[in-house]
C-alpha cells in the first residue's frame, strides 16, 4: 500500500508589472493585456552575456513610443 502526506507548497504567482520606461504599475485584472513583458534567455557569444537573462516590462503608452516606428500592426483573420 502507498502512504501518502499532504503538504501545503507556496507558489509564486505574478499579479502584475511596473512598466520599466514610465514606473506605472499594472495589477488590474486586465495586466496582462496592457503592456508587454518580455524575458530572453542569451545565448553562446551574445553581447549581453552567455547566459544572462533579459528583461523587459512596458505599458502599451511605452510600446508606442519606444518601439512605435518598428511595429507591425496586422487584424486577426
Amino acid at each position: 500500500m502507498i502512504i501518502y502526506k499532504t503538504r501545503t507548497k507556496e507558489v509564486k504567482e505574478a499579479v502584475g508589472f511596473k512598466c520599466h520606461k514610465c514606473g506605472r504599475e499594472f495589477t488590474d485584472h486586465l495586466w496582462d493585456c496592457t503592456g508587454m513583458i518580455w524575458e530572453y534567455e542569451c545565448g553562446y557569444g551574445s553581447k549581453f552575456g552567455d547566459g544572462n537573462k533579459l528583461t523587459v516590462c512596458l505599458c502599451e503608452d511605452c510600446i508606442e513610443e519606444v518601439l512605435g516606428d518598428y511595429l507591425v500592426i496586422e487584424r486577426p483573420c
